[in-house]
């Protein structure tokens, strides 16, 4: 009777990993041909959501840096009017 309807025995149910939210499909645009907005695939997503993490990463380096070197101006400019009346 195994054969058909199991011997009896559950299977306990295995935990899911929390999914990739970079790889959840992005919703890229209405078409009126389908009848509906189109989905991207998965590695397309994760693609481009990666490219925006690392766009955001570099104009936070890129504010920093402009911060430094606007800083680094100003004591330069400081040192030169020092050295200007002496």
């Amino acid at each position: 009777m195994g054969l058909f309807w199991g011997n009896g025995e559950k299977k306990a149910a295995q935990p899911q990993a929390p999914a990739d939210p970079r790889t959840e499909p992005l919703t890229l645009g209405f078409v009126l041909d389908s009848g509906g907005y189109i989905r991207s695939d998965e590695e397309f997503t994760y693609i481009i959501r990666d490219m925006h993490l690392m766009i955001k990463q570099l104009l936070r380096e890129n504010q920093m840096l402009h911060q430094r070197l606007n800083k680094l101006e100003a004591e330069f400019q400081a040192n030169t009017q020092v050295t200007r009346t002496l």
